[in-house]
Parts: structure tokens; C-alpha cells; sequence
């Protein structure tokens, strides 16, 4: 149903741009994400600071099962 429901609307948001003309709207509004996104990514520090992973106790003995017999 939700791949139906996706499909339903771009297709039908396709056939809405290319009805109404709205096509250099629709360009312009991705470059203008596009640049931004590109932007903040340029802008972004990436911090490579992490702390040491923390020592992992033993692994406690697992319960026995009901079809294990242990003598």
C-alpha cells in the first residue's frame, strides 16, 4: 500500500510541474537545497575525538535450556 500510495504521488506531482509550467520552479528550488545542503556539509567539523570502547566483562554462562541434561 505504501508503494502504491508513492507512486500515486509522484506521479501525479510529476504530471502537476508539467501541466502548470511549474518546471524552472521545481529546478531552481533543488539547486537552491542542494547548495545549502553542500554548505553545511562544507561547513561541518567532523570530530574525530572518541572515546575508547569501555572493556567488556566476561559473558555471564547462559541459563541451561530444558533440552540440555547436564550430569
Amino acid at each position: 500500500m505504501r508503494k502504491f500510495f508513492w507512486l500515486a504521488l509522484l506521479v501525479g506531482g510529476y504530471f502537476w510541474v508539467v501541466s502548470t509550467g511549474n518546471e524552472e520552479l521545481v529546478v531552481d528550488r533543488a539547486k537552491f537545497l542542494y547548495r545549502t545542503v553542500t554548505r553545511w556539509f562544507e561547513d561541518a567539523e567532523v570530530d574525530f575525538h572518541m572515546k575508547p570502547p569501555k572493556k567488556v566483562s566476561p559473558k555471564k554462562q547462559d541459563r541451561s535450556r530444558r533440552w540440555e541434561f547436564h550430569s
